[in-house]
C-alpha cells in the first residue's frame, strides 16, 4: 500500500513538471505597454511619414477595433495613431500621410496583435483618421 501511494505521488510530481517550458526570458506584449501610452488629442491636421502600420484585427461590430500606425511627423515627433474600425486601408512604410483629429472614445478598443519595435518606445498616442 505504501509503495502504491509513493508511486502515485512520484508520478504526479514527474507529470506536472514534464510540460513546463524552460524559457525564462519575459515576453513583452503590446498590452503590457499600453499602460505607459500617453494619450493626447490632436488639435490640427498634421503630415508625416509612416514608420509602421497594422490594420485592425477585425471589422467593428459588437467590439470596437482600431488600426495602429506609427507616424514620424514633419515636426520630427513620432506618434502612434489609432484609427477606429479601419480594417481595409493599409499604409506602406515611408508613405506620406495626413492625420486628421478624432476624439478618444469612452469605450474599450481592441488593437492589432502585430508586434513592432515601437510598441513600448513610442508613448504619445492619439486617435485620428489617416489619408
Amino acid at each position: 500500500m505504501l509503495r502504491t501511494i509513493t508511486f502515485i505521488i512520484i508520478s504526479i510530481i514527474l507529470l506536472s513538471s514534464f510540460n513546463k517550458t524552460r524559457n525564462t526570458k519575459p515576453v513583452i506584449t503590446c498590452t503590457e505597454c499600453e499602460t505607459s501610452w500617453n494619450y493626447f488629442s490632436l488639435t490640427d491636421t498634421l503630415k508625416g511619414s509612416v514608420l509602421f502600420h497594422a490594420k485592425a484585427p477585425f471589422t467593428c461590430g459588437v467590439l470596437a477595433t482600431a488600426s495602429l500606425t506609427i507616424v514620424k511627423t514633419d515636426n520630427n515627433d513620432t506618434i502612434r495613431v489609432l484609427w477606429l474600425c479601419n480594417k481595409d486601408v493599409v499604409f506602406k512604410k515611408a508613405s506620406t500621410v495626413k492625420v486628421y483629429p478624432e476624439k478618444k472614445p469612452n469605450f474599450g478598443v481592441l488593437f492589432p496583435n502585430k508586434k513592432s519595435k515601437y510598441d513600448c518606445s513610442i508613448k504619445n498616442t492619439c486617435y485620428g483618421t489617416i489619408e
